[in-house]
């Protein structure tokens, strides 16, 4: 991984994300092959001098209950050997960073969950990483929460490399350069959001807004136009087809136009398959493996 990347690391529950993560901060060891970390093989012998390079923030709470917000970034600033005065410019720094300096005096057992994710996320990042690891981040957040820590990851993201594993479909598109997925411990693909809906994404999505009395005249118009189209679903004038295999878009839109004008048809999109589509692909793989 360059700097500046954002590998986002997908997988249904089992998948092995959090055991990755587990093994590249030492957490628990690999049963075969090997972990690099910085061009670096991690060993039993270097442990020490690697885990400096990384900021990790975990799945669960890691905070102690009876020490206040303040400490937390004071003790973890401290372990890298920085000065006092030092210590307490980064964490004046990160507190107003993580806009958690009105809770600088409160246990981290009184703050809330969202406030104690900022915290959590505040540590891993006060010793300026080389590797920046996130386990589900934003879990729990409320939106404008969740929206305020993407853009805290996306700028700190800049001078590292950072690893996030996340259910978020919206969030590993947000802020992955590069997607993979995971099953059963193994990665099944791999590339920008964009490429793994090209190459694993089945068809286009076709929605259109007609008038109701009309309905089964687009319906026939639409499987006369596209031989390949099938009906999802129908409600209230409006139809959602899945339309597959290889179709020009200046066929589509023209059909389209073309609706509007003979059947009343009012608004319609087309659209690529989803990055959820592609995700649900790959963990009926693994359901299916799981099930023989």
């Amino acid at each position: 991984m360059a700097k500046g990347e954002i590998f986002g690391l997908l997988g249904p529950n089992g998948a092995g994300k959090t055991t990755t993560l587990s093994i590249l901060t030492g957490e628990q060891k690999a049963t075969s092959g090997s972990t690099c970390i910085d061009s670096v093989a991690l060993t039993d012998d270097n442990t020490l001098e690697i885990f400096q390079k990384l900021g990790f923030c975990p799945q669960f709470s890691a905070l102690w209950p009876t020490i206040k917000v303040e400490e937390h970034l004071r003790l973890f600033a401290g372990l890298r050997g920085y000065s006092d005065r030092v210590v307490s410019q980064k964490v004046r720094s990160f507190m107003n960073m993580m806009r958690i300096a009105e809770y600088a005096e409160f246990f981290a057992s009184d703050i809330s969950g969202g406030t104690q994710r900022k915290l959590s996320v505040g540590i891993a990042l006060v010793n300026a990483p080389k590797i920046f690891l996130l386990d589900e981040p934003s879990t729990g957040l409320d939106p404008g929460a969740r929206h305020f820590l993407w853009d805290v990851i996306k700028s700190s993201s800049e001078s590292r490399a950072t690893i996030l594993t996340t259910h978020s479909m919206e969030e590993a598109e947000s802020l992955s350069t590069t997607i993979s997925i995971m099953t059963n411990g193994k990665l099944q693909c791999i590339g920008s959001p964009q490429h793994l809906k090209t190459k694993y994404g089945y068809g286009y999505t076709l929605e259109i807004k007609a008038p109701t009395d009309r309905v089964s005249e687009v319906q026939a118009y639409i499987h006369s136009s596209f031989s390949e189209a099938s009906l999802l679903e129908v409600y209230d004038g409006h139809l959602k087809f899945r339309v597959n295999g290889q179709i020009r878009l200046a066929q589509v839109f023209r059909a389209l136009e073309q609706a509007m004008t003979k059947y009343g048809v009012t608004d319609y999109s087309f659209s690529q398959p989803s990055l959820e589509q592609v995700f649900l692909f790959f963990a009926k793989q693994q359901e299916t493996s799981s099930d023989s």
